[in-house]
């Protein structure tokens, strides 16, 4: 059991006595801090909360916009998420001006299961606004690179997190933000901190143009670059082929899924993808454990065009036993395996796993297939599954609508263009390249975070070292 005892004189402003905000290694994050000059958040910018939730509902959303809505799932570490943007209608957003966002902007998550991640709004993420999940920190007396670092170092998110309210529903509000005690560091730490940043936002983006590069030179090979797949409301089907597929859902029968197989079988030697992996099974639900050795690997980590893999990191990853791991050792993920999002809002998401190092096994919401390398290149068949061949074919074999599902037996029956070796290479090398520009970005803000750290512990000058070396 761990207890604290805390003066009546040192509570805080609001005089909060709930045992959580005194856990005994928040206020030794807190001693850590303030045991040097500091400064107090509320004095080093303005802040504002999102629009009411209500403001912005889904029906007002508009494909056809430029003007973009950030959503809390959008606030990623340090930068803003461009995966899947929602845009908004024009009369909607000229009426909103007081949530419209600025390059060097910074948004911080106040509601959620993860509220405390901090992003900065660039140049490129412009014109938006953002929504109740965020609130917006502008004017920032310090550089706000050093500003947004500090927040997302374990120092300066525990100090967010601390300020829990609401269990079901968890978020912080403004008070919160602005009784934040934050390092007193020199102007050239923070335009250090500013450049390794700048840094690692180029290889994203470079991350992010490979990653494109290899999805258009695929379509462009299948012959589906300027394919748009229509949505038709009325059309028949035999019943006989209802009878052999053993569906009698309309939405199963839609004819763009039958035009995608046709255009995919025209011009090119197709396979089940059955016969070209070794394994294609639901993840082995682990027991979690709190203090387990391998991690339990989420559906929610899979992304549009990469894994995170900072999921080790987050407050509410699980883990399991190394004897579970053991017992079922053809679920613990293995290099180039790949991972199919196959139950929820986001089904049919697909990405290899690169990163072996990290101990993992995947939830049972999640299929693991795992290619036959002498017949396909994984990092390729990946990009095929994720890509709309993959997409139709999971939205053509899925159930439910709630809470759609698919099985590992459907998913086998998908029909997967096999390129020429060299074709299937190209692809793969483009995404090979994706994924280490991703990594690098992903070093050089942990190295950020880190240097923040030990410039709080220690001192500057060491951790401008580390910065340097």
């Amino acid at each position: 059991m761990q207890l604290s005892i805390v003066n009546r004189s040192k509570l805080n402003p609001e005089s909060r006595i709930d045992s959580e905000y005194y856990k005994p290694q928040t206020l030794v994050t807190e001693s850590t801090v303030v045991s040097r000059p500091h400064w107090l958040s509320g004095r080093l910018f303005d802040l504002c909360s999102g629009p009411f939730g209500s403001t912005v509902t889904t029906d007002k959303y508009d494909s056809t916009s430029k003007l973009r809505y950030i959503r809390g799932k959008d606030v990623d570490d340090f930068f803003i998420d461009d995966s899947d943007p929602v845009y908004i209608q024009k009369s909607l957003f000229n009426g909103l001006t007081q949530y419209h966002l600025k390059p060097f902007d910074i948004l911080v998550t106040v509601v959620g299961m993860n509220f405390g991640k901090c992003a900065m709004v660039f140049s490129d993420d412009c014109p938006s606004i953002f929504s109740c999940k965020s609130s917006l920190i502008r004017n920032v007396k310090v550089n706000p690179f050093y500003l947004m670092a500090y927040f997302s170092s374990k120092y300066g998110y525990a100090l967010i997190r601390r300020g829990q309210r609401g269990a079901a529903q968890p978020g912080i509000n403004l008070f919160d933000l602005q009784n934040i005690p934050i390092p007193m560091v020199s102007r050239d730490f923070q335009d250090a901190i500013e450049k390794l940043v700048l840094t690692a936002r180029q290889n994203k983006k470079d991350s992010s143009k490979q990653y494109t590069r290899a999805e258009q030179l695929l379509l462009s090979e299948l012959g589906l670059k300027q394919w748009k797949p229509q949505h038709t409301l009325t059309y028949v089907q035999n019943y006989s082929r209802a009878a052999r597929s053993w569906r009698l859902d309309a939405e199963h029968f839609q004819p763009k899924y039958t035009e995608l197989l046709h255009k995919i079988t025209a011009t090119n030697k197709c396979q089940p993808l059955g016969q070209l992996a070794t394994f294609i099974e639901h993840g082995k639900q682990p027991p979690y454990i709190s203090d387990g050795s391998v991690f339990v690997f989420s559906q929610k980590y899979i992304g549009q065009q990469s894994i995170d893999y900072n999921f080790p990191n987050d407050s509410e990853v699980k883990t399991t036993s190394a004897s579970f791991a053991e017992q079922f050792n053809q679920y613990v993920l293995r290099r180039n395996d790949i991972l199919h999002y196959s139950v929820g809002g986001n089904i049919g998401l697909c990405q290899p796993y690169l990163d072996p190092a990290i101990k993992a096994m995947p939830g049972s919401f999640i299929t693991l297939i795992r290619a036959d390398d002498s017949k396909v290149e994984p990092l390729y068949l990946a990009l095929v599954l994720n890509s709309i061949v993959g997409r139709l074919q999971t939205d053509k074999w899925k159930s439910a609508s709630a809470q759609p599902y698919i099985y590992p037996k459907d998913i086998k029956n998908f029909l997967i263009p096999v390129l020429s070796p060299d074709m299937q290479n190209k692809i793969s090398s483009l995404v090979q390249q994706s994924h280490v520009a991703r990594h690098e970005a992903k070093a050089a803000l942990q190295k950020v975070k880190h240097a923040v750290e030990i410039a709080t512990e220690e001192d500057e000058e060491k951790a401008m070292y580390f910065l340097r070396t």
